[in-house]
């Protein structure tokens, strides 16, 4: 059974095999053991500020460890705002509001 603990654990893995870092490197990195990350990785289970430790630590939004959707990675640049424009044309003004202070987050 695919449960959100083990995708969760799938995401803790694939960031750090994304930054080239062994469990080791990035245990360090956070303060914590090589053991503890390879639990992380198996069991899904984050304290509260493992996981704010992890998100500061590689500049990750905590949305990452939650956001289970499948994205197609080879659509270019003009096929990916081509599908947020008609997105956001679904939306209604207060979700339109959040997305447009999150994009402007993005730019500082």
């Amino acid at each position: 059974m695919d449960t959100m603990r083990n995708k969760i654990s799938r995401k803790l893995k694939l960031l750090r095999v994304n930054l080239n870092l062994t469990q080791e490197e990035f245990a360090e990195k956070i303060d914590l053991t090589a053991r503890s990350v390879s639990c992380l990785e198996k069991n899904g289970y984050f304290k509260y500020d493992t996981l704010v430790k992890i998100c500061e630590t590689f500049n990750v939004p905590a949305y990452y460890f939650f956001d289970f959707r499948t994205v197609d990675q080879t659509k270019s640049d003009k096929e990916k705002i081509s599908e947020i424009n008609s997105i956001l044309c679904e939306l209604d003004s207060k979700k339109i509001d959040t997305v447009y202070k999150m994009i402007f987050g993005l730019k500082e």
